[in-house]
């Protein structure tokens, strides 16, 4: 017998015993194991979830694992009966944090401000942190997952061309991500802009100021 059998049928002999099961789903390893084993079979022997009547034709439900298929099915009720079940399903993805904007190379100026953006399919608050060379700076912010926050580059920051922004999860601390490379404050500027990787805000990559050329002027007669 499988692992998600022997889960499936342990969490059937529990529902025998509302008792037990009471105090058993107060533990979250537990709860977590027994609703995976419920929760994802199609033969709705086991329902966690059932609405008997609603004149709505939606149906909100927050409890959700990560990483699970589920299975649902719908039916209509009048007074000539109940039509046949629709059948339907959906899978739920794993949380994530992924930061897009500061993403590597831009040059931010002390005393500005700037949108720290990222994308994230979480519920919770998530932390800001600044990191140079790798190493953590200081936490910017706790903030609301709306996907940016606007900060002021304070004017004690030390130029350099290594800082990083890590997003995470203010209550999962294995969830977080990190700009994909380094951005600069106030980096050092390069003598040959050629080969400077570094970009100025809203302006193409690279940043290349090219010297204007004059027509040469026509002989007069």
């Amino acid at each position: 017998m499988t692992e998600k059998q022997l889960l499936k049928k342990a969490a059937k002999i529990l529902l025998a015993r509302e008792d037990v099961l009471k105090e058993l789903i107060k533990v979250p390893a537990v709860r977590k194991a027994i609703a995976k084993a419920l929760l994802t079979n199609p033969d709705f022997a086991t329902l966690v979830v059932q609405v008997t009547y609603q004149t709505v034709a939606n149906y909100v439900w927050g409890d959700a694992l990560p990483n699970t298929t589920y299975h649902y099915r719908v039916r209509t009720q009048n007074d000539a009966g109940a039509s046949d079940w629709s059948l339907g399903s959906f899978q739920t993805v794993a949380p994530r944090i992924q930061v897009t904007s500061p993403n590597g190379y831009e040059a931010w100026h002390r005393g500005l401000r700037y949108y720290i953006q990222w994308n994230d399919n979480v519920a919770e608050s998530v932390v800001i942190d600044l990191y140079k060379g790798g190493v953590f700076l200081k936490t910017l912010a706790t903030t609301s997952s709306a996907g940016a926050w606007q900060w002021e580059a304070g004017v004690d920051l030390v130029p350099g061309s290594d800082y990083s922004i890590r997003v995470r999860s203010s209550s999962d601390p294995a969830l977080f991500a990190f700009s994909a490379a380094a951005f600069g404050i106030d980096p050092e500027k390069r003598h040959d802009a050629a080969e400077s990787c570094w970009r100025e805000p809203n302006l193409p990559h690279p940043f290349v100021r090219r010297p204007l050329r004059r027509a040469p002027r026509r002989a007069q007669n």
